[in-house]
């Protein structure tokens, strides 16, 4: 089971880097951050290069593969909770709620209520012209338009306080460090 875990997670991490342009790869390899990455990621990157015929130890000095490595570095810290585990890998931080579910959960259920809300608002306002009543339309049109920013501004609102609290376990491993 673990050992399916571990395939599972090295088939992720190949995924995201290999999504990655060569530079990154490259300054990321050479930087050798062994706080940010695992050693496992270090050698599927080593492999990637090796796959694209890249050198590992060459560097392009480009300051916007900087910035991007800087943005995927903190989407890949966020991944790397899973793979540097010391209590179970993914399942163990699921069951003992240090792996927060509840963002995705959000956005999915977002777009659910977005359909509803377009949904809704669509039948009253074919109900509005089939009975003519102005009314009702002007009403379907208010309740598509706010409806649809209200439930936005709502669901914003619970990913703000998850996003908080990513924050503050950051914040946290940092100062453990």
């Amino acid at each position: 089971m673990a050992s399916d875990d571990n395939n599972e997670i090295h088939r992720h991490i190949r995924q995201h880097m290999e999504s990655k342009s060569t530079p990154e790869l490259q300054v990321i390899y050479t930087e050798n951050d062994q706080q940010e990455y695992t050693e496992a990621t270090f050698e599927i990157i080593g492999q990637i290069l090796d796959a694209r015929g890249a050198s590992r130890d060459h560097v392009e000095a480009v300051e916007e593969d900087a910035n991007d490595h800087s943005k995927e570095a903190s989407e890949l810290r966020e991944f790397g909770s899973v793979v540097q585990s010391a209590n179970g890998g993914f399942w163990g931080d699921y069951f003992s709620f240090r792996k927060m579910i509840s963002v995705g959960y959000i956005k999915f259920m977002h777009a659910l209520g977005v359909v509803a809300i377009t949904c809704g608002s669509g039948l009253f306002l074919v109900r509005s012209v089939q009975e003519e009543d102005i009314g009702l339309f002007i009403s379907a049109l208010l309740c598509f338009f706010f409806g649809n920013l209200a439930w936005r501004l709502a669901c914003e609102g619970g990913i703000v306080f998850f996003r908080i609290y990513e924050v503050l376990g950051s914040i946290d491993k940092k100062t453990k460090q």
